[in-house]
């Protein structure tokens, strides 16, 4: 059970973004970032689009 509301439903979508990514350190300390993207499709219902996907992550290594 999703919701306690009734007639919910669920739309059905698969999305295939193949990515590539690099990760980097900033300096030499253990802070680092990380950078990817990737262009794929989204199926949504029965139509199909090309989506994209961009990240910008920063982290740090203990």
């Amino acid at each position: 059970m999703i919701s306690d509301v009734a007639d919910v439903t669920i739309n059905q979508q698969l999305t295939v973004i193949p990515k590539w990514g690099i990760r980097r350190n900033i300096g030499k300390t253990n802070f680092n970032y990380e950078l990817g993207f990737g262009i794929g499709r989204r199926f949504y219902r029965s139509e199909s689009e090309t989506a994209a996907d961009l990240h910008l992550r920063i982290g740090y290594t203990f």
